[in-house]
């Protein structure tokens, strides 16, 4: 035979071969689509390998041994689940299917085979995930759980022999067809009634439950059931019943139900909202607050902060605290931070936005001229940075996981909305579990309405104003909740949160929590659900989250300057605003390394499906780009008005604006970088501490530069770490003071 024809012979097989596999996995039904699904996530999303980080380190061994406890089992479930699943539909297809290829021996290795290594590997992906990220010992038990799972796949007819011996004596098709129907059933009747149980106790134990069985346990468990549910109750069944199209039913209903069963109202107060004075009538009541020395120009500092989860929200009130530190030390003081008192206002869009309105409520339950005082993991501490952090050390993807995939999933076959079984509840409930253990003495600042923040705490006063941002589905306008009002003069094309109109004219001004308005900025899409704005029960807007419109803040940062620059020009006030652009992704690092003046550089070129993959890779990358262009609108925005105030008679500007990049820097090893996420290892809590604890030190470049701007010593006005290296590494390094504050945590 010449090479071509056995070259020929050898692809054709192999085809041949690769058709047989995908032959057999079609008809185990829905177990390879979730096998993947869950594998996806488990492996190869760094959430997922962020869990095994974080169940592999420091924390309680009580907790430490539930949650591993809950790992193994649940690997076990899910990998017995796809198994018999797989092999039971198998088994029930081919007693009315006898065609003479159905017979082959190969395809008979195939059906014993490919269940049993499905089976192994769902087991097997919590281990595998765990060697990627070096926890050794998870590794370790969960790959021998998975061995042993195959050992009893493979070898379990010669273990029960005499158990089996009745089924499977003389291959008897009646007794074993039988058999088949009836086992089916009872796996059913059971994965419903633990499904039941486990979806009624974490309705009763919302945060705790959840976090001690783990996100990780919680999905596998989820997909265990989906899996019977799917291949028993929907395909099983149907092939029994003749009835193909029970699935097409199972949709149909949940598409049907929809418009009567949304759950996802926002939580709201008795009390509507009060009046709130328009941004120059605002600033103008700040500002005549807080006196600046003859000749000197009055400094404020206007926050943006960037989205990405919990690595946000911990980035963003740690930095600030660092900041307010590094600024009392400069000054000699260990509570009186300069900082903090130029800190007008803060825009926040999702994770930054949580992050944020945490340090705007500490600085609001703090009295003034003191430190906060917290409980962080479990030992008392105190200080902006310490106390800022100390809420986004927990797990938040437990307590919202065990709400999506079991009670707000049986909500979409519900014909009328439970409340309560909201996973959006789960997320706010958590962070006011998590607040009252952090700061005991001020337990329900997050559940007060949000306009107390600054009337009712002792540091109200000196609190910032907040700019949360979220985005209306509708429309996708920017929807902003604060305690200015927001026009359409001062924020253009933006509702205002409280006063937004739905297209009937519907509305509602009541009152809601202070964690429901940060929440719906941080509406991540699928994980947390679309917020409903309703009137008289029924929905008339929904809120996502803010980063669908813009990720950084700053376009509602430049409406605040624009603004503040308006009325210090009505004052005739002399005026230095400084905007911080807080960022917080290291895989976007490279925007706080290049010059503001050039574009940022191209990603690697769409080649694989590109017709499917472009647009919807082209419309999320408006988002960061989106970012890119507010950023250079703010850049152009101050070395405009520098140029026009220089021009003014005599030199003698009345604004003199500075912009500011502050960044989480990226690790040359980019496995180390912190993932987004709802959870955050302790790896990634100490990466990011490091570079805080460069800041407190003063060997931040960017931020001394910018502290020096607040002083009134250092007049550039963009302060970004490639466009000011020259300046920077001129900057003098002033000795830390011995009352600088360090990190108790």
């Amino acid at each position: 035979m010449s090479l071509g024809k056995t070259v020929s012979h050898r692809w054709y097989d192999a085809l041949r071969y690769l058709l047989d596999i995908l032959h057999v996995l079609r008809r185990t039904g829905a177990a390879p689509w979730l096998l993947l699904a869950g594998l996806g996530f488990i492996i190869l999303l760094p959430q997922g390998r962020e869990m095994l980080r974080w169940l592999g380190e420091d924390q309680s061994f009580g907790l430490w041994l539930a949650n591993l406890g809950c790992l193994l089992g649940s690997s076990a479930i899910w990998g017995l689940a796809v198994w018999y699943c797989s092999r039971a539909l198998l088994a029930v297809r081919d007693s009315r299917n006898a065609a003479p290829l159905a017979q082959s021996p190969w395809l008979q290795t195939l059906r014993e085979w490919l269940p049993r290594l499905m089976g192994t590997l769902a087991a097997a992906g919590v281990g595998i995930s765990a060697v990627l990220v070096h926890a050794w010992s998870i590794a370790l038990l969960d790959l021998g759980l998975a061995a042993a799972l195959l050992c009893f796949f493979a070898r379990r007819r010669t273990w029960f022999a005499r158990l089996l011996r009745e089924c499977d004596r003389a291959q008897v098709p009646e007794a074993r067809a039988a058999a088949l129907r009836s086992a089916p059933f009872v796996i059913l009747f059971v994965s419903l009634l633990v499904s039941a149980m486990l979806m009624c106790a974490f309705l009763v134990s919302p945060v705790w439950l959840p976090r001690v069985v783990g996100a990780l346990a919680i999905l596998q468990l989820a997909l265990a059931a989906w899996v019977v549910f799917l291949n028993f109750a929907v395909l099983f069944l149907g092939y029994l019943l003749r009835l193909p199209a029970l699935g097409v039913v199972m949709l149909a209903v949940l598409v049907a139900f929809s418009p009567v069963n949304d759950n996802h109202a926002i939580r709201r107060e008795a009390a509507a909202v009060g009046a709130r004075a328009e941004l120059g009538d605002h600033f103008t009541a700040w500002a005549g607050k807080r006196a600046a020395a003859a000749g000197e120009r009055l400094p404020v500092v206007i926050v943006a902060a960037e989205g990405g989860g919990v690595r946000a929200a911990y980035w963003t009130a740690g930095l600030l605290g660092a900041i307010a530190e590094r600024s009392a030390a400069r000054h000699g003081g260990a509570a009186d931070s300069p900082f903090l008192r130029s800190l007008y206002a803060m825009s926040g869009v999702s994770g930054g936005a949580v992050g944020s309105s945490a340090f705007a409520a500490m600085m609001a339950q703090t009295e003034p001229g003191s430190l906060p005082i917290c409980v962080a993991d479990g030992k008392p501490a105190s200080g902006w940075r310490a106390c800022g952090v100390g809420l986004f050390g927990n797990d938040y993807l437990a307590p919202n996981l065990a709400a999506l995939l079991y009670a707000d999933l049986l909500q979409r076959f519900v014909p009328v909305g439970v409340n309560v079984w909201d996973r959006a509840l789960a997320m706010e409930h958590a962070a006011e579990n998590d607040w009252d253990r952090l700061f005991p003495q001020h337990k329900d600042t997050l559940g007060r309405a949000t306009q107390a923040l600054w009337r009712d705490l002792p540091g109200s006063a000196a609190a910032p104003a907040l700019f949360i941002n979220g985005t209306l589905a509708e429309s996708g306008q920017r929807i902003i909740g604060s305690n200015v009002l927001i026009d359409g003069r001062n924020f253009p094309d933006a509702h205002d949160l409280y006063d937004v109109r739905g297209a009937d004219a519907q509305q509602d001004r009541r009152e809601m929590p202070l964690i429901t308005a940060i929440h719906l900025s941080a509406r991540f899409p699928f994980i947390s659900p679309a917020g409903s704005l309703e009137s008289d029960g029924r929905a008339f807007a929904h809120v996502v989250d803010g980063g669908y419109f813009e990720n950084a803040g700053t376009a509602t940062a430049l409406d605040v300057l624009n603004g503040v620059i308006a009325a210090a020009r009505e004052l005739q006030r002399p005026l230095r605003p400084i905007v911080v652009s807080i960022r917080n992704d290291p895989g976007e690092a490279g925007s706080c390394t290049q010059d503001l003046a050039e574009p940022r550089p191209l990603g690697k070129p769409i080649r694989w499906v590109s017709d499917l993959l472009i647009p919807p890779i082209g419309l999320y990358a408006t988002r960061t780009a989106r970012t890119g262009y507010t950023d250079g609108l703010i850049r152009d925005r101050v070395q405009t008005l520098r140029g026009i105030e220089a021009a003014q008679p005599g030199g003698d500007a009345l604004v003199e604006p500075v912009y500011v990049r502050l960044c989480l820097p990226s690790d040359k090893d980019k496995e180390n970088n912190p993932p987004l996420g709802w959870t955050l290892s302790r790896a990634s809590q100490r990466y990011m501490d490091a570079s805080l604890e460069r800041i407190a030190r003063g060997e931040d470049l960017a931020v001394e530069a910018m502290l020096d701007a607040l002083d009134g010593s250092n007049d550039k006005p963009v302060i970004a770490k490639a466009a000011d290296e020259k300046l920077q590494a001129a900057i003098p390094r002033p000795s830390l003071s011995a009352s600088q504050p360090r990190m108790t945590r």
